[in-house]
This record gives structure tokens, C-alpha cells and sequence, in this order.
């Protein structure tokens, strides 16, 4: 671990908040309900196969946070953004938000990059996860630039990965910096 990155996990560690801390119902809830509840081992990955059927290599992390917000549709983008696509086969249930973007393998500025070319393609009810933003000062600098994107409206810094939001239901941009 580099000198910079043990600076901002420890910043990271004074800042964090748990369910208590924040003031949105959406975050409180995903906080108090979605990251405390208890996950059969894999249970998702048994859910989402790429048209090679392999199985998506997820953390638990992001796991718990498709679980709860029943994401109707997860991307995950591998390390060079190739495409993959994962599909939930229930497709009947009232979802609140639309496609998860999963750029956790990739690198901080390869997403920005993308996103700055892209951005078209990122709709209202989708979410997107960076990983890796504490490892560097390019990789802050990537996420803060994303944050402060008009489309996104919330953001979750867990440390080791970021979850944007695009909903225009949030008024107000909320950034916040949660335990895991």
C-alpha cells in the first residue's frame, strides 16, 4: 500500500459513517437494510451469467447493493471495457432503478474516459460503480470529476469502491462517505 493510499483509508476511517450518520432515507435504507442483511453465499452470482456462461466474480459488497436496489440489469465492464452483459431473468418485478454499471476492474481514468465519451448512455434510473479511487492522487482526481458531473445526483464512497447515481428524483447532489 503506497503512502497515499494509507493517508486516505485513514482519512476514509474519521469520515465514514454508518446508518446513523446520513440524512437521506434512500442511503439510511440501503445502510440499515441492504448492507446489514444476511446474503446466501453467491446467491447472486447464480443469477447473473455472461452469454459465455461464466459467472460474475462480484464482491459481497456489491453483492448486497444490487440485492437491495433489484437492479433490473447489471453491466459489467472488464479491465479493458469490453462489453459483457448480465441479465437478471426475472424481468415481472417493479424495480427502482434500471442498470448497474460495474467498472470496478477498471482503472479510475479509463472511467472517467468512458463516461466522458458516453455519457449519453447513462440514463435517470442508472447507477454506476468505480473501483480503486483512493489509490492514487489521478484516481481521486477521476472520481471527484465524476462526482461533480451534473447528471450524477448521489454518490457512496465505501473506499474500496463508488457507486454513482444519475436519479432526477434526488433534488439536491448528496456525496457520502459510508462503512461497508
Amino acid at each position: 500500500m503506497s503512502w497515499f493510499s494509507t493517508k486516505e483509508y485513514w482519512k476514509y476511517l474519521c469520515q465514514a459513517k454508518g446508518r446513523h450518520g446520513v440524512h437521506s432515507p434512500l442511503v439510511y435504507t440501503l445502510v440499515d437494510v441492504g448492507l446489514r442483511k444476511q446474503l446466501p453465499k453467491g446467491k447472486l452470482q447464480s443469477l447473473y451469467k455472461n452469454e459465455a456462461g461464466a459467472v460474475w466474480d462480484s464482491t459481497d459488497l456489491l453483492e448486497r447493493i444490487a440485492e437491495h436496489f433489484q437492479f433490473s440489469e447489471i453491466k459489467n465492464w472488464a479491465q479493458k471495457l469490453a462489453f459483457s452483459n448480465f441479465k437478471n431473468g426475472n424481468t415481472e418485478r417493479d424495480t427502482s432503478f434500471d442498470t448497474f454499471f460495474d467498472f470496478s476492474a477498471n482503472s479510475p481514468k479509463d472511467v472517467l474516459n468512458f463516461f466522458q465519451k458516453n455519457a449519453s448512455i447513462f440514463r435517470e434510473q442508472d447507477a454506476l460503480c468505480m473501483g480503486n479511487m483512493h489509490q492514487s492522487k489521478e484516481s481521486l482526481a477521476s472520481w471527484k470529476t465524476l462526482q461533480d458531473q451534473p447528471q450524477v445526483t448521489l454518490s457512496l464512497d465505501f473506499y474500496s469502491v463508488g457507486i454513482l447515481f444519475f436519479s432526477k428524483k434526488i433534488k439536491e447532489k448528496q456525496h457520502f462517505i459510508l462503512r461497508s
